[in-house]
């Protein structure tokens, strides 16, 4: 497999919700990580976030915590995707750390 060792595949149980977790051996001090994260972990930290934003968000037009979630999705979609993920993968490091 092209030098590549699997050392590690393992199902974590972490919050309720079950993780799956690759780390590959790339080089002799070199690890990469794979962290599969259920979709219902997914979809519902982005609602959480969303939310959030519906309530603090401030876009001409409307009232403050009353701006509809398609207009946030259009304004801020592509950054609450990239804040989803950075937030789980930290979520899914920090319990990686906190397992060993």
């Amino acid at each position: 497999m092209n030098g590549i060792c699997y050392i590690e595949k393992s199902v974590l149980f972490f919050g309720g919700q079950m993780f799956e977790v690759k780390v590959e051996k790339v080089q002799p001090s070199k690890r990469k990580m794979f962290i599969k994260v259920p979709i219902e972990k997914v979809q519902k930290a982005k609602e959480d976030l969303i939310n959030h934003l519906k309530r603090t968000v401030n876009i001409k037009g409307f009232r403050k915590g009353k701006v509809p979630k398609e207009i946030i999705l259009k304004n801020y979609g592509k950054d609450i995707d990239e804040d989803v993920k950075r937030d789980l993968l930290e979520e899914g490091i920090s319990f990686l750390h906190f397992r060993k």
